[in-house]
């Protein structure tokens, strides 16, 4: 297995609630999408990033992360989508594995993990206090992946207590995120458009904001790793983005990156 990039920039059958996709904290509200996509509403067909909060103004329509790449023929390869709205255009939930169990794994998989500074430090105090109740983001944190599956042995960031190897957050193990409210979700682009044929790539993206003072109330970070699965190696990669910006007229809206 090898990680093809790293870059800062964000089990139980279980169906989140509408909130569990959002970031909400500060001045910016942010949904993220199971499959990959960002600050877009794929279920109102509308906008994902309201900013300020509560205002119905979003700056965003949608945002996703790319990766393209030569195989070994010098042939261009692609990873990315658009909208995810798109008959055929979409990502499989969660980490790649042998391809009979995504369908039986797919339940699993189909959402993302919000979770807050403030729960994992109430269970890292009190996970062993009698009448804890244990959060079900915590409970089923994915931190490793079931290798019989074929899925990587380590997925999500988190905290090994006792160092076994096991993730047992009844024994006072806990998720590892950045901020003081994070959503990390898994994808892979095994299941993709026409338009692309698939990389072997695998997705882990973390979002997450800071409740501080006012220098970072309209800030959103993200911090994605994308793992290179497939037995291809690549050359010439590059990492990028698709942001459909919403600034008063959508037709004019340019973006930039100080590359300093």
């Amino acid at each position: 297995m090898r990680k093809l990039l790293l870059v800062p920039l964000f089990l139980l059958s279980y169906l989140p609630s509408f909130a569990q996709y959002e970031l909400e904290i500060n001045n910016i509200r942010a949904r993220n999408e199971q499959n990959g996509l960002l600050f877009n509403n794929t279920m109102e067909f509308e906008g994902g990033f309201e900013a300020p909060i509560d205002s119905a103004m979003h700056t965003f329509y949608a945002f996703n992360l790319w990766v393209s790449g030569l195989n070994s023929a010098s042939n261009p390869k692609a990873y990315g989508t658009k909208f995810l709205q798109s008959t055929g255009e979409t990502n499989r939930f969660g980490p790649m594995m042998d391809s009979i169990y995504y369908e039986t794994e797919n339940d699993i998989w189909d959402r993302v993990w919000n979770i807050s500074r403030e729960e994992i430090e109430n269970h890292i105090s009190n996970y062993d206090i009698a009448g804890y109740v244990l959060p079900e983001v915590i409970e089923n944190w994915p931190a490793h992946g079931d290798i019989s599956k074929g899925q990587a042995a380590n997925l999500a960031p988190s905290i090994d207590v006792d160092g076994n190897g096991t993730y047992e957050p009844t024994l006072g193990d806990y998720p590892s995120i950045l901020g003081d409210q994070a959503i990390y979700s898994i994808y892979n682009g095994e299941r993709f458009n026409e338009n692309m044929t698939p990389m072997g790539i695998e997705s882990h993206v973390m979002t997450y904001a800071f409740d501080c003072d006012e220098q970072l109330e309209n800030v959103i970070f993200l911090y994605a790793k994308h793992y290179n699965r497939s037995n291809t190696s690549y050359s010439d990669s590059y990492l990028g983005f698709y942001a459909d910006l919403d600034i008063g007229n959508y037709a004019n809206d340019s973006i930039l990156t100080d590359v300093d």
